[in-house]
């Protein structure tokens, strides 16, 4: 089961209607980590801002694995 940082379970039912691209990796990451959200940010910020957002919403999530140092609030943060 997913859960967002609210600690409320995320299903298949939560992102119907959109397209997402999916993060797996921890906030404790040094390097690769940082970098692939900085592009994938610039992605979602050149969809938003061209005429084909109507019909292409497109949205991120992130997925620790690492759920052991990970908390909500430090994933919050560091998204």
């Amino acid at each position: 089961m997913l859960y967002n940082t609210k600690g409320e379970p995320v299903t298949h039912k939560d992102m119907a209607g959109k397209y997402y691209m999916i993060y797996f990796g921890f906030t404790y990451c040094p390097d690769v980590c940082p970098v692939s959200l900085m592009k994938m940010a610039k992605v979602i910020n050149n969809v938003r801002a061209s005429k084909e957002y109507n019909y292409f919403d497109l949205d991120a999530i992130f997925v620790s694995v690492d759920p052991d140092r990970d908390s909500n609030a430090r994933i919050d943060e560091y998204t």
